[in-house]
């Protein structure tokens, strides 16, 4: 049981400075510390100390999974957990410091009001939770709290079903204490025979064959309805009267989550003593109901309905990825569990609404719905009877607010909100009416336009999109909104989202709101610049050059003074990075380093649906699209009927009917993208309204088209208005202002009225001047009559001109047709966009002028009107072809000699400038490029001095000199782009010379080595990309593919050498196999990668050696080739040699998660290994060569026989071992010789117990096996494998993920989605079933069906766990994840293979 002594922690450990206890409880024990390290108070909880029988349990290794789980969930409405450890054995949270009151400790009742505010921010809190996957499942008001400012938070997500469930796990063990049941609890407390009593106490059948699994155990299956109709019966109310054990009356087996006790030693034989009760004993260590004693005063304090219970037995926590807790019993409080825990179902998102709605009742009414209902009837009254309405109970509270509380309440989960999301937007709905604002003069419809802030209240149809996006800004630090085109994306945001912030719905924050545009980055600067009052040019160079620097600097301007502010950047129109940005990967990664170093940046962004494939391509936005994806979809029918009737209203109109509200409602229904077509239609319709009736009358509908024409018409009509060249200038505008892609491109004023022709010429001037007047004759009435919209441009270049809409390009047939008939223009003109955009930005250089097959095809924009940069391009194009021909003439003419000392002079002249200028760079850059190779030398004697740490177990040391060494590396990663910069901006202004190619080529290349060694492949496969721009000669390719040489012996010589290839995606590449020679080989010069040598030779065993050559390397490489009899049946030789041992995750998740250490090149000598895991059957005969004592205390068991997560072998009297396991619902038994027959499973449905992986073992059992292999002859040597030897078996010799490839899938391996999660599938496999999984060394079930204990070498504890295990995740197999659980730990998903120490010739 958990210690009763108080734990005194040390003064100081870690970065924490304990201050003062808090209090403490049956749990644990809080104390108030100080955070050194970030200057904060905290709070940490020191879990109680359990007891030795806990401890080989597996609640450690599942607190700590669910504790970083839940760690990571963020909101300002729950507590936040900011670590988990272990100090001194004891586990440990450090959370937030909350001042406040709990929930429960409150006078009641309160007002409605104040519940409604203490509601929403409960649902808000329970809402981020279950987007994240997470349920409660114990919500009531002591898991609550009200801060001093007067915010409510949820407190313990998951970590006090953990540790209750602790108790009930405990009792799983026959050799165990049988609890008290305290008989206090019990109703009928009469001495006496009370007829009433009897009746009010009798026992439903259900109840009654739950307590008796319970009080039999799994073991005694058969006996279950014999003691159950017993308790149903007469005789069992007179065994209550008369003193039999007290009925909790909770649930179908229910366990009191409490301090409970008693004797080991009675309960082996002699009877069990639990305060003064003796219960007897029968045989098999089981309780005997026949002989069961009078009633005693309890030793423990008296049951209460708001105790908390635990549901084991036929109750299986739910398996399904929503939840986050996957093994163990149900935890509720019996006052707030809804119907269907219960009845033994799974908890879902809606029994934490239903206890969220009773904690809500409780607060309003002043007790809880079924508070005084005696316990024992307490589950029948919950699942049959309705709550009494909140409305009668709190007469005062708004009948809205006691309806949706009611609605919590109900006893189908169907009938209930269906999410936390859901309840708040539900509350938040009754939060009063919203302020009003003055409403915009004139039209209340917009058109084409989007709604902005200040049509606020002309915004209808969205409440709740809008309350469900804020929601998700209080916690998350990107959304992305994604919709189909015209389903209102940039209007609820702009005048939903938007006005919500600045009203203070996330506290103080700035917004600012930008469109990518061509120059994303540009209009990222010009607005920070303008919003945070900084000077732009700066802003813009930090974001070219570390954005990381300005995230911190943003940070530290946001929290001056003494309100700390947000900052909510609006990014509209995402998917103009793919169509119109040149930049679109860089803004990408200043984007993520911004979220990433100023944790008060919020962003929010718009895109397209159709683009979201490609987003995902976009370097730092695409990881985090599936996370941050919101989808908007079309608007109901009623919603629509909102934005229709509702701005009329507010402008003191009517619809003249009903019909003409449908008719619209319908017409706008049938088809995703209608609503700016509708809003379009209702602008009209208003400009028709009758201002006498105050009425829009039906008749204007028909008038102007109906929705459909509507649109198309109006265009018409405004296109027809133009003189004949006006038309051809307006036509050639639109098809300037729509890209290649079929989407909106976005322009100046300048650049489609145009400054120039592509020809010169007297004539053609005054044909320009004519041009420019239609041009802007055309524009102008596009513009007025909302074809085309104009906004400003936001990075700072002034207006900018679009479509109104996309609705245009799909309803507006002549634009369809004027597209198709000018597609090959459109393509044209975007090429020359694009080779005029090159041209000026790399200096104008001659290179990148078009040559006459181009200007051909140019030749058909001859009669358009250009931008000047398009323009200057085809100038200076066509000059460069007449000077090029010019010089072919004069060379053939002999031009006379003194015109051609005046051209060199010239030239020289002009040379000797540009000259200075590359000086300067090229100066620039050797200083900087010289600063980077003194950094890079630095950094990687860290690096090393860490590694060389790590390896010698010294975590702590390992971690600082790592710290210090990614610190290092930003200084680096600095000064290579300074100089990159530098030099590229020398090459530039001569591209002929040689020496700055080669300047920029060697800064590319150092730079991409140093990325190489970093292990960040994405880097250095963007900087060889860029690399190759400069490399014309080859020779930085020819060094980075520059060959290892390898030499290659064998003992004995004389071994023949096949090299396979392994690719990229660490599959072997058998198809080009070929023979390297007989051993001994000489200097085999071998590209740079991953190969298999498989070494062959006569009388001797094959040998497969994984090796990964480094460029340029020297490698001499010595492998032993065993005897067959060296190498016992069922094991694999593993030669001496190096490979990648560590994770590549990023710190954090290494750190918490993967509790490892840097991924590095590690060596191991050889070894032999299990080519499978231990199995029943031989562990079978291990235990019949023990003594019965010690073979009982081997025997794999865990879990309670009737709860989820158990396991149990036991022996008959005849000698045969029975298999019991219950890995989800389902029990399976069988003996020696019998399958066990998975009836959920389509395949590999029938297992041979005895080829299963052992499981339920601890480590020092597993020790005991290989001790008794050793020493009994059968396999000298053996032993655990170590944490290296694994990770190499597993690995090879690269840094693959899984051991065979970069994905795990359902069919490679058994883990969690092998079977779909169903629960009459899961459960062991046989070894060897999954041979898609098997290692490059030919060595199966390294991830999945069972863990595996070894020997830990990265920390001081002793063992370690790697592999995953059925019951878990893929990312739980992952080769970088290991577990480090306390030596004692039995969990039944943990077994182990067995190494052996081999000696090879040296």
């Amino acid at each position: 049981m958990a210690s009763t002594a108080k734990f005194s922690p040390p003064e100081q450990f870690e970065e924490y400075r304990i201050v003062r206890p808090l209090g403490g409880g049956a749990m644990g024990q809080v104390f108030l510390a100080h955070d050194t390290l970030l200057d904060r108070p905290v709070a940490i909880k020191f879990i109680a100390n359990l007891d030795e029988a806990v401890q080989q349990l597996e609640l450690r290794e599942r607190f700590f999974i669910e504790a970083r789980a839940i760690a990571r969930l963020q909101h300002p409405n729950v507590v936040l957990i900011y670590r988990v450890g272990e100090l001194q054995g004891r586990p440990y949270l450090v959370s937030e410091f909350v001042r406040g009151e709990s929930l429960d400790r409150m006078a009641k009742p309160l007002t409605w009001s104040r519940v409604h505010r203490i509601g929403i921010g409960l649902s808000r809190g329970l809402a981020a939770a279950h987007r994240r996957g997470v349920l409660h499942r114990d919500i009531k008001p002591a898991n609550a709290m009200l801060t001093h400012e007067g915010e409510v938070k949820i407190l313990d997500f998951g970590l006090a079903k953990l540790l209750d469930q602790a108790q009930s796990l405990r009792f799983s063990d026959p050799h165990m204490p049988i609890p008290e049941i305290p008989a206090t609890a019990f109703s009928a407390t009469s001495a006496g025979p009370d007829p009433a009593a009897e009746a009010q106490s009798e026992i439903p059948d259900a109840v009654a064959s739950g307590l008796a699994k319970t009080m039999l155990g799994a073991g005694s299956a058969a006996d279950v309805p014999a003691l159950a109709a017993t308790l149903a019966s007469s005789a069992g109310r007179r065994l209550q009267r008369e003193g039999g054990p007290a009925f909790s009356g909770t649930t179908p087996a229910v366990i009191i989550g409490r301090e409970l006790s008693g004797s080991r030693d009675a309960a082996r034989g002699t009877g069990g003593r639990t305060g003064q009760t003796t219960l007897p004993l029968v045989a098999d260590g089981s309780l005997d109901a026949t002989m069961l004693p009078s009633r005693q005063t309890p030793a423990t304090p008296p049951l209460t309905a708001r105790t908390p219970v635990v549901v084991p037995s036929m109750i299986s926590a739910e398996r399904a990825s929503a939840s986050l807790t996957h093994i163990g019993d149900v935890l509720g409080s019996p006052l707030y569990m809804a119907p269907e825990i219960w009845r033994g179902e799974p908890a879902t998102r809606q029994a934490d609404i239903y206890s969220l709605g009773t904690v809500l009742y409780e607060l309003c009414a002043g007790r809880a719905p079924h508070e005084g209902v005696p316990l024992p009837e307490l589950p029948l009254r919950v699942q049959d009877h309705d709550a009494r309405p909140l409305a009668e109970m709190a007469p005062d509270a708004d009948p809205r607010f006691c309806a949706i509380v009611d609605r919590c309440l109900r006893r189908n989960p169907a009938e209930r909100f269906e999410s936390g999301d859901a309840l708040r937007a539900a509350l938040e709905q009754l939060s009063g009416s919203a302020t009003v604002h003055s409403l915009p003069e004139g039209n209340p419809y917009r058109g084409l336009l989007a709604f902005e802030a200040q049509h606020r209240d002309l915004f209808f149809g969205r409440a709740a999109d809008i309350s469900a996006i804020v929601d998700r800004l209080r916690s998350e630090s990107l959304i992305i909104l994604a919709g189909n085109s015209g389903v209102g994306k940039s209007s609820l945001v702009r005048a939903g989202v938007l006005p919500q912030v600045e009203a203070g719905a996330l506290g103080p924050t700035h917004t600012i709101t930008i469109v990518p545009g061509k120059r994303p980055i540009a209009a990222l600067a010009s607005a920070l610049a303008h919003t945070l009052d900084l000077e732009e040019g700066k802003v813009s160079r930090d974001l070219e050059e570390d954005p990381q620097a300005l995230g911190r600097a943003l940070r530290q301007r946001n929290r001056q003074g003494s309100t700390p502010r947000c900052l909510l950047l609006f990014i509209d129109q995402l998917e103009e990075l793919l169509t119109l940005s040149e930049a679109a990967g860089r803004f990408g990664e200043v984007l993520s380093a911004l979220l990433a170093y100023a944790p008060d940046i919020r962003v929010i962004s718009t895109v397209r649906s159709d683009f979201l494939s490609r987003l995902v391509t976009v370097p730092g936005i695409g990881p985090e699209v599936a996370r941050a994806l919101h989808l908007i979809s079309p608007l109901s029918s009623d919603a629509l009927r909102e934005v229709i009737t509702q701005p009329a209203l507010a402008m003191g109109y009517a619809f003249e009917s009903a019909a003409l509200v449908e008719s619209l409602v319908s017409a706008s229904s049938q088809s995703d993208g209608s609503l700016p077509l509708l809003q379009f239609t209702l602008s009209l319709l208003w400009e028709s309204r009758d201002p006498e009736r105050r009425i829009i009358p039906a008749a204007a509908l028909a008038a102007i088209g109906g929705v459909g024409g509507a649109l198309a018409r109006h265009a018409d009509t405004v296109y027809e208005r133009l003189l004949p060249k006006q038309r051809a200038a307006a036509r050639r505008i639109l098809g300037q202002l729509i890209t290649v892609e079929g989407t909106r491109a976005r322009q100046r004023r300048d650049e489609l009225i145009g400054n120039s022709l592509t020809l010169s010429g007297h004539a053609l001037a005054l044909a320009h001047a004519d041009a420019r007047d239609d041009s802007i004759a055309a524009l102008d009435a596009l513009t007025a009559g909302r074809i085309v919209a104009v906004r400003v441009d936001e990075s700072g270049e002034g207006s900018a001109y679009e479509i109104a809409h996309e609705s245009l390009l799909a309803s507006w047939g002549s634009l369809r047709v004027w597209l198709a008939e000018d597609a090959h223009l459109r393509a044209l003109r975007q090429r020359l966009t694009q080779a005029a955009s090159d041209w000026e930005r790399l200096g104008r250089t001659r290179e990148l002028l078009w040559r006459r097959r181009q200007l051909d095809e140019a030749l058909a924009l001859s009669t358009e009107i250009l931008p000047q940069r398009e323009a200057r391009f085809l100038r200076a194009s066509r000059g460069a072809m007449r000077m090029r021909r010019i010089v072919g003439v004069l060379t053939v003419a002999a031009v006379p000699l003194v015109l051609m000392l005046l051209y060199v002079a010239a030239t020289l002249r002009a040379r000797e400038t540009l000259n200075s200028r590359i000086r300067e760079h090229a100066e620039e850059a050797r200083t900087a490029l010289a600063s980077a190779r003194e950094r890079v030398a630095r950094s990687e004697s860290l690096r090393q001095s860490a590694y060389h740490a790590f390896d010698e177990r010294k975590q702590a040391e390992g971690e600082r000199l790592w710290d210090q060494m990614r610190a290092a590396q930003g200084e680096v990663q600095q000064l290579f782009r300074r100089a990159s910069g530098s030099a590229e901006a020398a090459f530039l202004i001569d591209s002929r010379r040689r020496d700055m190619r080669q300047l920029v080529g060697t800064i590319l290349f150092e730079q991409a080595v140093t990325a190489e060694r970093d292990l960040s492949q994405a880097q250095r496969d963007d900087l060889l990309q860029r690399l190759g721009l400069y490399d014309t000669d080859g020779s930085f390719r020819h060094r980075l593919e520059a060959p290892a040489t390898v030499d290659i012996d064998s003992e004995p010589q004389g071994a023949k050498v096949t090299l396979t290839p392994i690719d990229a995606a660490f599959a072997l590449q058998a198809e080009r196999s070929y023979t390297l020679g007989t051993t001994p080989i000489r200097r085999a010069k071998l590209t740079p990668g991953v190969y298999l040598l498989s070494l062959s030779q006569s009388g001797r065993s094959d040998v497969r050696y994984p090796v990964r050559l480094e460029r340029g390397e020297s490698l001499n490489l010595r492998i032993y080739v065993p005897l067959p009899s060296q190498i016992p049946p069922g094991f694999v030789y593993i030669p001496a040699g190096r490979f990648l041992f560590g994770s590549t995750a990023d710190d954090d998740s290494r750190r918490v998660f993967f509790s490892h250490v840097p991924q590095h090149k590690l060596w191991t000598d050889s070894y032999l290994i299990a080519r499978y895991e231990t199995t029943f059957g031989e562990w079978l005969r291990f235990l019949r060569a023990l003594p019965p004592d010690e073979r009982q205390r081997r025997m794999p068991r865990t879990g309670n026989m009737g709860a989820s997560g158990s396991l149990q072998l036991s022996q008959g009297k005849d000698g045969v071992f029975e298999f019991a396991e219950q890995p989800s619902d389902q029990l399976y038994r069988a003996r020696e010789g019998q399958l066990i027959h998975y009836p959920g499973r389509s395949k590999l449905a029938d297992q041979d117990w005895l080829k299963m992986p052992v499981t339920a073992i601890t480590s020092d059992d597993a020790h005991a096996y290989i001790s008794w292999l050793s020493s009994s002859g059968q396999l000298p040597g053996a032993r655990l494998c170590s944490d290296p030897e694994w990770e190499r078996v597993a690995r090879g010799a690269d840094g693959r993920p899984y051991p065979h490839g970069k994905r795990l899938t359902s069919d490679d391996a058994n883990f969690d989605q092998t079977y779909g999660q169903a629960p009459l599938a899961i459960g062991l496999d046989e070894v060897g079933s999954h041979p898609a999984s098997r290692s490059v060394f030919g060595v199966d079930d390294l991830v999945g069906n069972a863990y595996e204990w070894v020997t830990n070498s990265v920390s001081q504890r002793a063992y370690t766990l790697r592999g995953g295990a059925f019951y878990y995740d893929a990312l739980t197999a992952h080769l970088d994840s290991r577990h480090e659980p306390e030596p004692g730990l039995r969990n039944f998903t943990a077994g182990l293979r067995v190494c052996v120490s081999i000696k090879s010739p040296p």
